[in-house]
């Protein structure tokens, strides 16, 4: 009965690792993918492989509840926000750059979000949130420093993977009027949808010219399957599954993970470099990230539906 008590506690932390390695592969997925496909193409099919996917789970858990008309507008602006500027910021930053420097900006949202719920909410900022903030931001200098001067980034990729932090944390405080009424798998989709009527638009204007040329290239697509379904579905039923035994908080520290999946797959698949100054660099992002996640552990986590 204890082992099997045992082995039943551990599932939860198997399924976040499992979605950490699945968000850390996107990275390379998306970096694999951008040789055949524009970045909105790649966002448009993902979005849409993966809202088929989740209104089929949604279906059979029995998940779906009715969206009232007073809560389009909060969907809509969400939804802006994440996927839409969200996406757009980490596929064309990741054009720019390594997949490991991108995943290492995206770890630092939860770093920069006590700035966000400072000015809108107006929460304190604590000693922690200040010193995670100054060491994330010197080891992004350190990784940008080390990959420029072996060619591998630019200011222009570094921009965008900012822009898709920023959104991200718009997106939060944004989205959590809308945790109170409908549960995380309905909020996702319905995301999901609006995303793909705001990448509709581009897709003509920006990809839809080059479609006569559409790579046939089985290694390509089943990169983008991928990315639906790992990263898009698999990934986010994972980790709600463990925020539901772990809590919020706990399984947000397992996001440190994530650089660390990334610059392993990234190195095993596309062979990318890994100098000295950049990993001391990646250890200092860690470490700040870690800080900030540890003090946000010890609060009372929420729950999620």
């Amino acid at each position: 009965m204890q082992s099997q008590g045992s082995s039943h506690n551990l599932r939860p932390v198997f399924a976040v690792l499992l979605a950490m390695a699945f968000w850390g592969m996107t990275f390379v997925w998306v970096k694999i993918a951008l040789r055949a496909f524009n970045p909105v193409s790649i966002l448009l099919i993902r979005l849409v492989l993966s809202s088929l996917l989740l209104w089929v789970i949604i279906i059979i858990t029995g998940k779906y509840q009715k969206i009232h008309l007073k809560d389009i507008r909060l969907f809509a602006l969400s939804a802006f926000f994440q996927p839409f500027l969200y996406f757009l910021g980490e596929t064309y930053g990741l054009s720019y750059v390594s997949s490991a420097l991108g995943s290492i900006i995206i770890s630092t949202i939860p770093v920069f979000t006590p700035a966000g719920t400072w000015l809108v909410y107006r929460e304190k900022l604590g000693w922690k949130n200040l010193l995670g903030f100054l060491a994330s931001f010197t080891g992004v200098v350190l990784i940008v420093f080390a990959e420029g001067n072996a060619g591998e980034t630019s200011l222009v990729g570094v921009i965008m993977l900012f822009v898709a932090v920023v959104a991200a944390i718009a997106n939060a405080l944004t989205v959590k009027k809308l945790t109170a009424s409908y549960n995380s798998f309905m909020i996702v989709t319905v995301q999901n949808l609006f995303g793909i009527f705001y990448f509709i638009p581009l897709f003509f204007l920006l990809d839809y010219p080059d479609m006569n040329s559409i790579s046939t290239d089985p290694r390509i697509w089943r990169n983008l399957l991928a990315l639906a379904v790992f990263g898009s579905t698999l990934a986010f039923l994972f980790f709600t599954y463990a925020i539901r035994s772990l809590g919020v908080n706990r399984s947000s520290i397992y996001s440190n993970l994530i650089p660390v999946f990334t610059a392993l797959f990234a190195f095993l698949f596309l062979g990318e470099s890994f100098p000295f100054l950049k990993i001391i660099g990646m250890a200092i992002v860690i470490g700040g990230v870690l800080v900030v996640s540890l003090r946000n552990a010890g609060k009372k986590s929420a729950t999620f539906a």
